[in-house]
């Protein structure tokens, strides 16, 4: 028979099999269990009471304790999630999830850690690229959401699996995937928290990092040419801890720390003058490149000598407005007329300019102005048509 959900002393598993401990003699999964030491921090947070505080020591040292750190200052290797609920050993199960690399259990209240290991870490430093940590950020948002797990927690401290104090399964030896994982989640568990002072979770990581980074770009040029790097390292420091306070639950001050100082650091040794101007200059052609696609200049079509005219000629007219063919709009930028914009407004011709049917003579751009911005604000009726050397001679 099976043990009830609310059984806290030794639960079982749907398939019937008993609880496995964090002794090697009951895991089977040593391959994970003995890589673990590995695959945290040389030097993690650690305690056996939270209320004592954190020490960092050696990792040897440090799995010693019942808390320990999963996750590097400047890479996620680990998803952690805290399970407060008494049935946190079948919550994988119920919200139809993978399940994890390992969950811890307190045999106490039956509350829960659970992680899961990534193929490959996303690194959050100032060099990393933002769109993997947002994708970070969008999964465990997702996971914590269908688990029901608490929001506010931070993924500093996890309950240490190697600890005998813990009720330990390890569920899986192959690291995961962020797509592997995404696909077991819909879009609306992945949508981001509506505004910064709703964010929680790893989603905190990436706004710190993302805001202060576009920061850090526009200002990092004025304090290398005002003084050494202490007074940039204070300034990020600054604003880093400004953008945490408004979180409901901010992150410990040294995790804003390392954020903040991954970001000043790489931008004081990567920005300089020379550096930006080249940025600059390849965005600039970046640019230029997309925006005249498929242009070809009339300095390589060369139309004037289809029409058996020199150069400047062609182009005298054509600022004149006087080719064959030629329509024209008036225009803020335009120096003849400096009106607002009215799409065809007026044609042009070989012959000479038509508004509302008649012929217009050059001499007359002045009082334009007043009728064309009429025309624009629909204050009078407006036509257009072509000028014939007929047309002009009945005018």
């Amino acid at each position: 028979m099976l043990a009830s959900r609310r059984s806290i002393s030794r639960p079982l598993a749907e398939n019937n099999r008993p609880f496995r401990t964090a002794s090697p003699s009951l895991d089977c999964f040593d391959g994970l269990r003995q890589a673990f030491q590995s695959l945290i921090p040389d030097r993690p947070y650690c305690a056996d009471k939270l209320s004592d505080g954190l020490k960092i020591r050696e990792r040897r040292l440090a799995l010693e304790h019942r808390h320990i750190q999963l996750n590097g200052p400047a890479s996620f290797r680990w998803m952690s999630h805290d399970l407060d609920r008494d049935d946190a050993y079948f919550a994988h199960h119920d919200a139809n999830l993978p399940e994890p690399n390992f969950i811890a259990i307190n045999p106490e209240n039956g509350h829960g850690h659970c992680a899961v290991l990534l193929v490959s870490p996303v690194a959050r430093h100032s060099a990393a690229r933002i769109e993997p940590l947002r994708f970070y950020g969008a999964v465990e948002r997702g996971i914590a959401r269908r688990l029901a797990a608490d929001r506010y927690y931070s993924g500093l401290i996890t309950k240490n699996p190697l600890h005998p104090h813990w009720r330990v399964e390890w569920r899986r030896d192959e690291p995961f995937t962020l797509p592997e994982l995404a696909d077991w989640l819909f879009r609306e568990d992945m949508q981001p928290d509506p505004t910064i002072e709703t964010t929680l979770g790893a989603g905190r990581n990436v706004t710190v990092f993302d805001k202060l980074r576009q920061i850090a770009y526009r200002e990092v040029l004025t304090f290398k040419r005002a003084g050494p790097i202490e007074a940039w390292l204070a300034r990020c420091l600054h604003v880093a801890i400004a953008l945490n306070q408004q979180f409901p639950r901010a992150m410990r001050l040294s995790e804003v720390r390392s954020i903040a100082k991954s970001v000043a650091k790489w931008t004081w040794r990567h920005f300089s003058e020379r550096s930006f101007s080249e940025r600059q200059s390849q965005r600039g052609k970046r640019g230029n490149a997309k925006r005249w696609a498929g242009h070809i200049a009339e300095r390589q079509i060369k139309p004037w000598e289809g029409r058996g005219i020199s150069r400047r000629t062609y182009y005298s007219r054509k600022k004149a407005g006087t080719l064959a063919g030629c329509t024209i709009a008036i225009s803020d930028n335009s120096p003849s007329w400096g009106l607002r914009p009215v799409p065809h407004l007026v044609r042009r011709d070989g012959f000479g300019l038509v508004f509302n049917g008649a012929p217009i003579d050059r001499r007359w751009a002045a009082p334009m102005r007043g009728i064309a911005a009429a025309v624009a604000a629909g204050k009078v009726p407006f036509g257009v048509f072509p000028c014939s050397p007929s047309a002009r001679a009945a005018a």
